[in-house]
């Protein structure tokens, strides 16, 4: 397990380590971002994701199974915290 960062909540568990095998299945598993263990480590400047709101999925109905892992966080519900250089560079290129 990568332990560089700081321990933050699962986003795609919410902290408990299990999830439902599919939004439309009532078995519940390990989660498949924490791998069980309810933490995810992330660097110090990484915030909640702006693209799920911290959840680690996107929106219910996105998918025809249920909501699918977002993909700018990975799962995690942490995302990189942008610098200001690197929006003006996609802005401007």
């Amino acid at each position: 397990m990568n332990t560089n960062g700081e321990g933050k909540r699962c986003g795609y568990c919410k902290g408990s380590g299990r999830t439902k095998k599919s939004e439309m299945d009532f078995a519940v598993v390990s989660c498949p971002i924490c791998r069980g263990s309810g933490i995810v480590y992330v660097p110090g400047n990484y915030t909640i994701c702006i693209e799920c709101g911290g959840r680690g999925k996107k929106a219910a109905g996105y998918a025809m199974s249920g909501a699918a892992t977002c993909e700018t966080c990975e799962g995690k519900g942490w995302a990189k915290v942008a610098s200001a250089s690197n929006n003006n560079k996609k802005k401007n290129g």
